[in-house]
């Protein structure tokens, strides 16, 4: 799986004609349990415009959430692209949150008194799309996105 993984990122971000085989490539190896690709894939859904899309995603991230596995996996996929797919013009900045009531919210940042996830040991009953409004700005980091 691992082969699979490094293949749909190099098809999705390396190449601008193989974004759509690229995270074809990606969904294979996550639907097999490699676990990065489930975190990549996920990601990519949830920078969707398309809310069935990000549906998707959602249920990639429900996955590695219920793993204890979101951070550890981040930080394997940051080792691996760290120097590799900076500044790629791929992967564009979904505007509209998750969370569509973040100024009545008391998600997250109640818990962490920020935005940065440190850990997978999460509160069930904190708001799940700041949650993952959050990570997605990792993951925009990650790739440089603005």
């Amino acid at each position: 799986m691992e082969s699979l993984y490094r293949e749909g990122l190099r098809e999705y971000f390396g190449n601008p004609n193989g974004k759509i085989n690229g995270l074809e490539i990606l969904k294979v190896a996550a639907q097999n349990g490699h676990k990065e690709a489930k975190y990549v894939c996920g990601m990519i859904l949830l920078c969707s415009e398309d809310d069935e899309l990000r549906k998707q995603g959602l249920e990639y991230m429900r996955f590695l959430r219920m793993s204890k596995c979101v951070v550890g996996s981040r930080k394997k996929v940051k080792q691996l692209v760290n120097f590799v797919w900076k500044n790629n013009r791929l992967l564009g900045r979904n505007q509209s949150p998750l969370c569509n009531s973040k100024s009545t919210c008391k998600g997250w940042r109640v818990k962490r008194g920020s935005w940065a996830l440190l850990d997978d040991d999460d509160d069930i009953n904190l708001c799940e799309y700041c949650r993952w409004d959050s990570e997605l700005e990792l993951f925009y980091q990650l790739f440089n996105v603005h």
